[in-house]
């Protein structure tokens, strides 16, 4: 499976559970697809959803000057937090979130849930299925074959 098919998987994935499926626990199903999207290879797809993520609360924005070491920052990294122009952002369960709780609230300061990877695929199967979507039926198939 190529890092562009991986990419593609994760942001479809994402856009789907996000409009269809109501039953997932939508931050902890995305800090799974960002497993798996490590494991298979692919880049880094965060920025093509941040509206949806910041929504969800699986990623969170800070200014930058919320952190010390922003300047360490060079690059994105799903541990260390990335940046845009004018933002810090990192995601639930990182190490930086787990450093930058004190700036958080209510559930946003416990970490995402453990989603095992046959319940994510039973989500995002269903939530493709909702919305007619073979190619992301076709990509999921395409991670499994290249997991096995």
């Amino acid at each position: 499976m190529s890092p562009r098919d991986v990419e593609a998987l994760v942001e479809r994935a994402i856009r789907l559970l996000h409009e269809h499926d109501v039953e997932v626990d939508h931050r902890s199903a995305f800090c799974a697809l960002w497993r798996l999207q490590e494991r298979l290879g692919g880049g880094f797809t965060h920025f093509r959803v941040m509206p949806i993520l910041l929504a969800r609360r699986a990623a969170y924005r800070f200014s930058k000057d919320v952190h010390p070491a922003i300047d360490a920052l060079a690059g994105a990294s799903r541990e260390l937090g990335y940046t845009d122009d004018e933002f810090l952002y990192c995601d639930a369960g990182t190490m930086l979130w787990r450093q930058l709780t004190d700036e958080l609230s209510g559930d946003d300061r416990a970490p995402p849930s453990d989603l095992p990877l046959a319940t994510l695929v039973t989500h995002v199967r269903r939530a493709a299925e909702a919305a007619g979507d073979d190619d992301t039926l076709r990509l999921l198939e395409n991670a499994l074959s290249a997991l096995a």
